[in-house]
């Protein structure tokens, strides 16, 4: 039983802290940045950061949810446990991504749809939040 709290106490350690990161950022792009470092819109990155969030996002939850159904076969404890933490970690740097990228683009047009793209990739980490029931069942113990 322990091994089952030790991932589920590490993958709450990671998610907190790309959530936490990710909302630090946003506060400090939004109030520290005054003005644009670029004054002309660049359209090819905030295209890439739109692209990034529909690709990667369901990419990611699809993938992270047909390799979790995968696990049900394996029978050695360990290797499931080490198999869910990675494919947790794979799920959130999926999502991470698009997150990420979005506030840096927004910090160099200030454009304020880069904030609801990465309000968008913030609402997709809350529901991939670690949750002890949710590893139970999806782990099959």
């Amino acid at each position: 039983m322990s091994d089952e709290k030790e991932v589920y106490k590490k993958l709450s350690l990671i998610f907190n802290f790309i959530f936490f990161s990710a909302i630090i950022s946003v506060v400090v792009f939004y109030y520290f940045s005054q003005e644009a470092l670029f004054t002309e819109d660049l359209v090819i990155f905030q295209t890439v950061v739109i692209l990034m969030l529909l690709i990667c996002i369901p990419g990611g939850l699809k993938l992270y949810a047909v390799k979790v159904k995968a696990l049900q076969n394996i029978t050695d404890k360990e290797e499931k446990l080490t198999k869910y933490v990675s494919w947790n970690i794979v799920r959130l740097a999926l999502i991470e991504g698009p997150l990420f990228f979005s506030l840096i683009v927004y910090f160099l047009t200030r454009n304020n749809s880069m904030l609801f793209c990465a309000g968008i990739a913030i609402m997709a980490l809350i529901f991939c939040k670690p949750n002890w029931q949710k590893m139970k069942e999806e782990l099959g113990i």
